[in-house]
């Protein structure tokens, strides 16, 4: 190195490096070229441009109303944070949902709904800002409840010579209802296949004793438990 008259000096480095450190020592010289001792070791840190590895998406696991996100993260050793986004496919908008510790390795989500595609990215960032994510993203559908919602409102009336049957169900004109009716056995049977309505009138004999219950069935034959019976004297 040469011997430097100023009090400044000025060093040039490269980047493309994973060496973030540079560490001098300065020595003074005099006139016959005597040395002092070395200084204390002063450490000058390169601007950090390279980005952290991805943490990468390992398995997940789906259940009803939620889904366990599992990943591996990153080997990078500055990495401070690891950012989860997410998106529907009624709402393409990424919106951060978690910011996680970089050991984290797991997230559940419970804001999920059935049959709605979730799709996931994991944004993995370094102490100096540097973000990298994996080449994929992962998605993931919503899993379905097993039955749909019970008709839990479900009345009967008896008229001069007729029954009529009302109930309420949310959405009702996207869905099929089937009734039951007891039979002469006092047995509930199915009774008639409704389409998309929330009310039906049937021939009856005062001097017989009826019971009712419903039934909702989803275009995807999902159908919902039997709805509480309603008997009428």
């Amino acid at each position: 190195m040469p011997i430097i008259e100023n009090e400044f000096f000025i060093d040039s480095t490269t980047l493309k490096t994973l060496t973030k450190d540079i560490f001098y020592k300065v020595v003074t010289v005099d006139n016959n070229l005597n040395r002092s001792e070395f200084s204390e070791v002063f450490k000058a840190s390169r601007p950090d441009i390279i980005p952290p590895s991805a943490s990468i998406f390992k398995d997940y696991i789906s259940n009803e109303g939620v889904l366990e996100i599992h990943w591996i993260p990153s080997s990078s050793n500055d990495v401070v944070s690891i950012e989860m986004y997410k998106r529907s496919n009624k709402d393409r908008a990424w919106k951060i949902v978690a910011d996680f510790d970089p050991s984290n390795r797991v997230y559940k989500d419970a804001n999920v709904k059935g049959g709605v595609f979730y799709e996931y990215n994991l944004i993995t960032k370094d102490a100096a800002g540097n973000a990298a994510s994996p080449k994929t993203t992962l998605t993931l559908e919503g899993i379905k409840p097993f039955y749909l919602p019970t008709v839990a409102i479900f009345e009967a009336e008896r008229m001069e010579e007729t029954i009529l049957l009302n109930w309420q169900y949310e959405g009702a004109e996207n869905y099929d209802f089937i009734i039951y009716k007891s039979n002469a056995n006092g047995d509930l049977v199915s009774y008639k296949n409704i389409d998309g309505t929330t009310s039906y009138t049937i021939p009856a004999n005062e001097s017989n004793l009826y019971s009712f219950a419903i039934m909702a069935k989803g275009a995807d034959g999902r159908k919902s438990k039997l709805s509480e019976i309603v008997t009428l004297k």
